[in-house]
């Protein structure tokens, strides 16, 4: 199995209820996006076309970058923990994913450096 990767980067608010109270305020973080695709052959070479899967990122977190997330569309009725902004991403991504000899495997989201979440589909 093939795996390939693309990162993207973008700046949004949320608040949401957790265990400390400033979680409950509205703060921001400079989120790392990565979206890891898998394919068993390659086409041309390649799992997937990097380009085409940052393009497929970089829609899916367009309306996002530099807002409060609690805002969006995409998070209305639930909290936007970096849980859900990863599930989020992966049903945007993977809907737009086109058929064939890849699939999208996994999307983590890294609200820092040292801490994400991921949600893939099992």
């Amino acid at each position: 199995m093939y795996t390939a990767a693309v990162q993207v980067r973008f700046s949004a608010a949320h608040r949401h209820r957790g265990r400390r109270e400033e979680c409950g305020r509205i703060h921001g973080h400079n989120y790392r996006a990565e979206a890891l695709a898998e394919a068993e052959a390659l086409e041309e070479g390649m799992a997937v076309d990097f380009s085409l899967l940052r393009e497929l990122m970089l829609a899916a977190v367009e309306g996002w970058d530099h807002r409060l997330l609690n805002e969006t569309e995409d998070f209305r009725g639930e909290p936007p923990t970096t849980e859900a902004i990863a599930r989020r991403l992966y049903e945007k991504v993977a809907a737009t994913l086109p058929p064939g000899r890849c699939r999208l495997r996994e999307v983590k989201v890294f609200e820092t450096d040292d801490c994400w979440a991921s949600y893939a589909k099992v």
